[in-house]
């Protein structure tokens, strides 16, 4: 059965929501709990399966002004769909975009350096996918920290690294100047069962107030957003809430 669609986010709200595209093959998919292998197309009302220039669309509908576009297949150590992604921003309307194409540290691909003065454009580097520290502070030499946010990820509240602890990433970043952290716990992405980095979030914005926090997974309304900002978030990821949100 077709849920109905919610009322609209409060302004307070969506002013601090970062819409989530994940990329898998070409198409925009819905997270299903960190297990890739089972995402599948999102579907829009009146739009094909997978339409990420229609997820675009719908969430600049709704006032989001803000982005998080995952490429799934090369975090999953796949072909970098650069040219997808380059397209995507084309279409403009969102004034932050943060993207993971699941940098390992070997440096980004020239196409990226082609847009790295876009001031909208912030490039991750996640724990779970670069292989030492090192490749951080390459990032940042390349683009400046201000358009780098570390990656912080967990799985069931276990942080993943390939390599090193929170505490030595989290010393890397602020040596190298970045500020902004994605904290995300991949176990409960796309479950509607609540934000689980509370704690998490809580716990680095009192151990540095200079901190910018986005975090999300499992969001599911309103109130659970505001969680997440009660706990220090900046922002607040949503995906699966949002498709069933209507503009105002």
């Amino acid at each position: 059965m077709t849920k109905a669609k919610s009322k609209s986010l409060p302004t307070s709200v969506i002013d601090r929501i970062v819409g989530v595209v994940d990329l898998k093959q070409g198409m925009a998919v819905h997270a299903v709990a960190g297990k890739r292998s089972e995402y599948r197309p999102v579907q829009l009302a009146k739009q094909s399966a997978g339409d990420a220039s229609a997820l675009l669309c719908h969430y600049r509908k709704l006032g989001i002004g803000s982005l998080y576009i995952a490429d799934l297949d090369a975090i999953c150590g796949g072909q970098t769909q650069v040219d997808l992604i380059l397209r995507l921003l084309e279409h403009g309307g969102f004034d932050d975009v943060l993207v993971d194409i699941g940098f390992s540290g070997a440096g980004p691909c020239n196409k990226w350096m082609q847009v790295r003065g876009r001031a909208e454009l912030v490039l991750i580097a996640a724990t779970e996918s670069m292989q030492n520290t090192d490749g951080l502070i390459e990032l940042v030499d390349r683009v400046g920290p201000s358009q780098v946010a570390l990656g912080l990820d967990y799985q069931a509240g276990v942080f993943r690294s390939v390599v090193g602890s929170e505490a030595e990433w989290l010393v890397t970043a602020d040596r190298c100047g970045v500020r902004r952290m994605v904290v995300l716990d991949t176990a409960v992405v796309g479950t509607r069962s609540g934000p689980s980095t509370l704690e998490m979030c809580w716990r680095l914005s009192q151990g540095d107030p200079r901190l910018e926090i986005d975090s999300g997974g499992g969001v599911r309304d309103a109130e659970d957003a505001k969680a997440l900002f009660a706990a220090g978030c900046a922002r607040c990821l949503m995906a699966t809430a949002l498709l069933e949100c209507s503009a105002n």
